[in-house]
């Protein structure tokens, strides 16, 4: 699942009334249910891309990763799995 997210920079008001979502504004994130599938489609942005945040385990994900790919498109790569909680 790709799902976008738009980002206004604190002037919400003045975007929504000129709404131009390219660039900057836009960021993409891949939903996928396994690390492999992760791992795969982050090393494929990478190629001539940037790292914008590493892979690390956050308390919602086992994966969650940010990279801008050779486009100039944002995303974010996020397993559907959440770290199991241990007591304690």
């Amino acid at each position: 699942m790709i799902t976008p997210y738009l980002s206004f920079n604190g002037n919400c008001k003045d975007a929504l009334e000129f709404i131009t979502p390219i660039g900057d504004c836009i960021k993409l994130s891949a939903t996928v249910p396994t690390g492999k599938d992760a791992v795969a489609i982050f090393e494929g942005l990478c190629v001539g891309g940037v790292v914008m945040l590493p892979p690390n385990e956050t308390f919602y994900s086992v994966f969650h990763a940010a990279a801008t790919d050779k486009f100039g498109t944002n995303w974010n790569v996020v397993v559907e799995e959440a770290p199991k909680q241990t007591n304690g």
